[in-house]
């Protein structure tokens, strides 16, 4: 088959390993749940820094949008 030019349409295959790993991962929140206290505390503490920097970023965005 020298010189001649094979073109194969790209079809996404999905084996059932791929199928099969969106149900055996677990959920945000299972993982979560799963966690030892200590870094259950570790995890809010940093969700709870996160919201303080998002409220302090919105709170700067709408005082300078109120700017003359």
């Amino acid at each position: 088959m020298k010189g001649t030019s094979r073109h194969h349409s790209r079809i996404p295959i999905l084996s059932l390993d791929a199928l099969s790993h969106t149900a055996t991962v677990p959920t945000p929140e299972q993982t979560y749940d799963a966690l030892a206290p200590d870094l259950k505390k570790k995890v809010d503490a940093a969700r709870a820094a996160r919201q303080a920097r998002e409220n302090m970023t919105t709170e700067q965005i709408q005082a300078q949008a109120s700017l003359p």
